[in-house]
């Protein structure tokens, strides 16, 4: 399995994608990551850039740092997730 097939079936059961706004230290986003990029925007998955991956992390309760998530469920948030995709919306 390609890694293009892999993304793009983990995407069409991920509802939103968080990645952190720091990937990009030396002007290279990498390879993949700008495949995951492409896939949401084709596929229509709001993106958001709104964390260091040292926040992302914390946000999810991990001590260490995290480049991308993918949010398959929103039970227990959705009004929050509902107010991101309206965000996402309009950009």
């Amino acid at each position: 399995m390609s890694l293009t097939h892999s993304l793009t079936s983990i995407l069409s059961i991920v509802k939103m994608v968080v990645m952190a706004n720091n990937l990009d230290q030396y002007g290279v986003i990498d390879e993949k990551l700008q495949e995951i990029i492409d896939l949401a925007k084709s596929e229509g998955v709001p993106l958001f850039f709104e964390f260091t991956k040292r926040s992302l992390g914390k946000a999810i309760g991990k001590s260490i740092k995290i480049a991308v998530i993918g949010i398959q469920n929103a039970d227990g948030a959705h009004q929050p997730f509902k107010k991101l995709n309206t965000i996402a919306g309009r950009m």
